[in-house]
């Protein structure tokens, strides 16, 4: 009789562990990496309550915030890959070696997002417009080429890519393109590529999408290199003293994807590089102001690894992260971040250099819509663009319906409603005012 009792209260006491979890944390857990949203506590109404909205938000709420969720969703996980090989992570796939990619990488190599010839022949055009006009204004814009990590490691894809042919992808027709028309860039594709089979460290990580610290260390000198070259300047440098490899406590992104599959224990990753990096203190040496506009690869350059943005440009650089927001320098960050509320004009004119990086996969989007900023700006003459989005911007904060929607998809990306409301807004500013003049008639 004791033993059933005993039995009894030991399934009662597991049964309310998760809810004891939940109110007082006794167990401190790690928190699940990579991106998604939990769901808010709903405000309680007569409405809601009545339609049986409440009731599906508050169970909706209970089951992201049950007591141990990250513990089983780990397990889960974990029993997953141990017993069949399978991960449980969105646009994410483990190749030969278990090397981890993000699919849209081997897509981009293997031509499936291909835009077309003339898409990528007119937006050349427009690019080579912009180039010219901020020459006359004695800025330098190029482009900075990141290579994906897909055809860095081709050889590595899941097997059920083996049968799929490659083709004619965007790369290749950029390239070529930016060629025809003296665009200026830098094509670290084509340079990783070139080492890959002679340099000391891995370039990139086994577990990681973006390129090694390592990796951009040889990126940030060759940048430099070309800067100065460019300009004629003799610019702040860095060398390395040493350094250590490592496969585990690795730095930044380079377990990015690997621990974004939320596992008790991690894929083993490679052994990777880091050098010690001293910075040159030379008050006489040029720190140009540079606006970075860009993809993660791109902001991997900033301060991720190593502080190179700090040491090496002028304290006014910016790095503007997709076009949409402000990520560097950190005193900008949360204050006036949007980059739609800028003044363009005013932004450009301080500038010595204008860097867009973008890895291979991110071509199509052709400069994040900076590109189209400018053209914007030079053939139209004004810069309304941030006051006109502002305006769309109150028109949705008061609209009650058109607000909720935007909360409902700020949630769905994880990022606030603010963003929301600015991305929104920059769409609604392009489908009404955007300049249709064709660039190859200039």
């Amino acid at each position: 009789m004791y033993i059933k009792k005993f039995i009894l209260f030991c399934i009662l006491i597991l049964l309310l562990l998760p809810a004891i979890q939940n109110y007082f944390s006794i167990i401190k857990l790690a928190p699940l990496k990579g991106s998604f949203s939990l769901t808010d506590k709903p405000n309680f109404s007569q409405k809601t309550w009545f339609t049986g909205e409440y009731q599906k938000q508050y169970d909706e709420y209970l089951e992201d915030h049950i007591g141990f969720r990250k513990f089983f969703i780990r397990s889960y996980n974990q029993i997953k890959f141990s017993f069949y090989h399978i991960i449980n992570a969105k646009n994410t796939v483990i190749g030969k070696n278990d090397i981890l990619y993000q699919d849209y990488y081997i897509k981009a190599y293997l031509g499936q997002d291909f835009v077309g010839y003339e898409i990528i022949k007119k937006n050349i055009k427009k690019i080579a417009f912009v180039q010219n006009e901020l020459e006359k204004r004695n800025v330098f814009l190029f482009f900075l080429i990141a290579p994906g990590k897909a055809s860095f490691f081709p050889d590595y894809f899941p097997p059920k890519y083996d049968k799929i042919k490659k083709t004619v992808s965007n790369y290749d027709v950029f390239i070529e393109e930016m060629n025809n028309n003296n665009i200026n860039y830098i094509d670290f594709r084509n340079y990783f590529l070139s080492i890959k089979d002679t340099t000391r460290y891995p370039l990139f990580p086994k577990c990681g999408t973006h390129w090694s610290g390592y990796g951009v260390t040889l990126v940030v000198d060759s940048l430099v290199k070309y800067m100065e070259k460019t300009k004629n300047i003799d610019m702040s440098g860095f060398y390395s003293n040493g350094g250590e490899l490592r496969d585990k406590n690795l730095l930044y992104s380079d377990a990015d994807i690997g621990k974004a599959l939320n596992f008790h224990w991690d894929i083993p990753s490679n052994k990777l590089y880091y050098p010690n990096i001293i910075f040159e203190n030379d008050t006489n040496k040029i720190k140009p102001n540079l606006l970075s506009v860009g993809d993660s690869f791109a902001q991997s350059l900033i301060n991720g690894f190593y502080p190179f943005f700090p040491n090496i440009f002028d304290e006014n650089t910016n790095f503007w992260f997709y076009n949409q927001r402000v990520h560097y320098p950190p005193h900008v960050v949360g204050q006036n971040s949007h980059v739609p509320h800028l003044n363009l004009k005013e932004q450009i004119e301080q500038r010595d250099f204008i860097m867009i990086g973008s890895t291979e996969h991110n071509l199509v989007n052709f400069g994040f819509g900076f590109i189209d900023d400018l053209y914007e700006l030079f053939t139209t003459n004004t810069n309304t663009k941030h006051e006109k989005i502002m305006e769309l911007e109150n028109q949705i904060r008061n609209n009650p319906e058109w607000l909720n929607l935007i909360r409902r998809k700020a949630k769905k990306r994880n990022i606030t409603v603010e963003e929301m409301i600015t991305i929104d807004a920059n769409y609604m500013y392009k489908q009404k005012y955007w300049d249709t003049k064709d660039v190859t008639n200039q």
